[in-house]
């Protein structure tokens, strides 16, 4: 969650390559439900299934060690997506009531053609921060995301590109309680009614913007060896 901190750094790695799905950090899920690990180019991968309610949680704040996986208010969430069918549609990650009325949240819409983000907090209209211009997901290819978001404004990469930002800083997110009760919840919403059926993997938190050759340069180390995203090393 928003913290003061602001010493450079990565929160939270999810690499998905262990059945507990522990963080790097050790961070452990509140909940799960419909998912299993799915091998991958970089081990396994979590799979949130087809049913509405397959989902995995974790805390906001890990309570070993007072650690955060998040920050709501500025960072970089980034992270590989592949779905498990064409047209799905569902948050990738989302923190807030299950009601909607406080939110924070990145997720596939238009039946799956465009990726948006929107945050509200306390009841107020959500505000709908970066949406991108359509584009086509196949369940065979991989793709890579990173969002950029707090002051100054947000930004959406798809496979080291930007494909939409705007210079509107982010003031609304879900509350401390709000989000110690319904935790980080990946692949569905925090009414649990909302699978995005697809694969996670290596999925990373910080608490400060990526720079865009940052992102490029990490793009490129994977296709590099996958040229065409399809999961299978080229050498292979």
């Amino acid at each position: 969650g928003p913290s003061m901190n602001i010493t450079p750094c990565r929160l939270g790695y999810w690499r998905f390559d262990l059945p507990t799905l522990m963080a790097e950090q050790g961070t452990i899920p509140l909940s799960q439900s419909g998912v299993k690990l799915t091998n991958s180019w970089s081990g396994t991968a979590l799979n949130i299934g087809s049913a509405g309610g397959s989902q995995v949680t974790y805390p906001d704040v890990n309570t070993n060690n007072g650690w955060a996986n998040i920050n709501c208010r500025q960072g970089c969430l980034r992270f590989w997506f592949k779905p498990n069918a064409t047209g799905v549609v569902g948050p990738f990650v989302y923190l807030g009531l299950p009601n909607g009325t406080e939110a924070w949240t990145l997720g596939l819409t238009n039946g799956g053609t465009t990726m948006e983000f929107y945050a509200v907090t306390n009841g107020h209209v959500p505000t709908i921060l970066a949406t991108t211009n359509t584009f086509t997901l196949s369940p065979t290819n991989w793709m890579q995301v990173a969002f950029n978001y707090g002051v100054g404004g947000c930004a959406i990469y798809i496979n080291g590109t930007v494909v939409a930002s705007n210079n509107i800083t982010l003031t609304n997110y879900p509350s401390v309680t709000t989000r110690s009760n319904y935790g980080m919840v990946i692949g569905n919403n925090s009414a649990y009614n909302a699978s995005i059926n697809g694969q996670f993997e290596e999925m990373e938190t910080f608490n400060y913007q990526l720079s865009a050759t940052d992102i490029s340069n990490n793009f490129q180390l994977v296709v590099n060896a996958d040229s065409d995203l399809n999961g299978v090393p080229d050498l292979l």
